[in-house]
């Protein structure tokens, strides 16, 4: 074959229609039914634009409220981090704070670290935040902390280099606090005495107070170790919120409350949705059996079926809908009754 180069446009052999390849894109093209492409066109004239409901979606996930109990968890860091500073080169305490996924831990930690990184040394990470692997080795453990720390060579060496070069790592990183998210994950591979050895040890060097975030698998896991238990300050209070508790059910009611003035604020709904009223507050509490981040979901959920029904607020029916796409088909809850309330 001739090479084009260096021949004119003109005279370039040129191939005709029927032996042409397809491109990638008029394969694509070709492959798209008629039917589907109009019943699609028909079905975005009756529902609210995309655009519309990803906005309110994504602005609802923005929202962040004051919840009593993650303030606590927060100033439970604080301390941590204050009183390693005071420590520094003594053995370090840690602290657990294994509860459902949803009751705050991850946000409690991402918003103290950017509360702390707000102020801190240009180059310096005051907490670091770094989700350990579900592989459940002592060198992962090391792995995941330089990833964390945007190194890029995080797997090489041996788990003794690993070591050294982690803690040297903290220390240049101006890291005065480490927090470890998804500790119940190495459980599934047996969150074995490796591990739990590297723990103690890292404490025991002096460099950083450790905070292990999971869920209540984890307790186990932890508690069978009472050596490292033993050099754990007590836990937050992060747990699930029990309507039969007079102050939890406060808790509840007013975080309710909150989201509701909140969603109102955002432009998510025109108007208050009622959340809070004292039967709907007690129904969602058994819906989401206490844990504030799956209302979060359930709001999340119902926020397309108000907008596709060409209405600027939603209402009780839509999330008492939301509660059986979410809640029940996620098998969060067996039962609405919420429903059974609206009636």
């Amino acid at each position: 074959m001739i090479p084009e180069k260096g021949i004119p446009p003109e005279h370039r052999p040129q191939l005709s229609s029927s032996t042409r390849p397809d491109l990638p894109e008029e394969k694509e093209k070709s492959s798209i039914s008629p039917t589907i492409s109009d019943a699609f066109g028909k079905l975005s004239n009756v529902r609210a634009s995309v655009e519309t409901v990803v906005k309110k979606q994504a602005a609802l996930q923005r929202i962040v409220l004051p919840y009593p109990r993650m303030l606590e968890c927060m100033w439970a860091f604080e301390n941590m981090l204050r009183l390693g500073l005071e420590t520094r080169g003594q053995p370090q305490l840690g602290m657990r704070v294994f509860f459902e996924t949803g009751t705050g831990k991850t946000t409690s930690a991402r918003q103290h670290a950017l509360l702390k990184q707000a102020t801190a040394a240009t180059g310096t990470i005051p907490v670091l935040l770094a989700s350990l692997s579900t592989k459940g080795t002592a060198k992962q453990l090391y792995v995941s902390i330089m990833s964390a720390l945007g190194d890029g060579f995080a797997m090489a060496g041996t788990e003794t280099t690993l070591r050294l070069r982690t803690m040297r790592a903290l220390r240049e990183k101006g890291v005065q606090l480490l927090i470890l998210d998804e500790a119940h994950h190495p459980g599934r591979s047996g969150f074995s005495g490796d591990i739990t050895a590297e723990l103690k040890l890292m404490l025991d060097m002096g460099e950083v107070p450790i905070v292990l975030l999971g869920t209540d698998e984890a307790v186990p896991i932890i508690g069978a170790d009472k050596e490292l238990a033993g050099r754990l300050m007590a836990p937050c209070r992060l747990g699930s919120l029990d309507w039969a508790m007079e102050d939890e059910r406060g808790l509840w009611t007013e975080f309710l409350a909150s989201l509701d003035q909140e969603i109102v604020r955002k432009g998510i709904s025109k108007e208050l949705v009622g959340i809070a009223d004292y039967d709907v507050a007690e129904a969602l509490n058994a819906i989401c059996g206490g844990v504030i981040g799956r209302i979060m979901r359930i709001m999340l959920t119902a926020i397309p079926l108000a907008a596709n029904d060409g209405r600027d607020s939603i209402d009780l029916e839509d999330v008492a809908e939301a509660v059986d796409r979410w809640s029940i088909e996620h098998g969060f809850a067996t039962e609405n009754p919420l429903s059974v309330l609206l009636g």
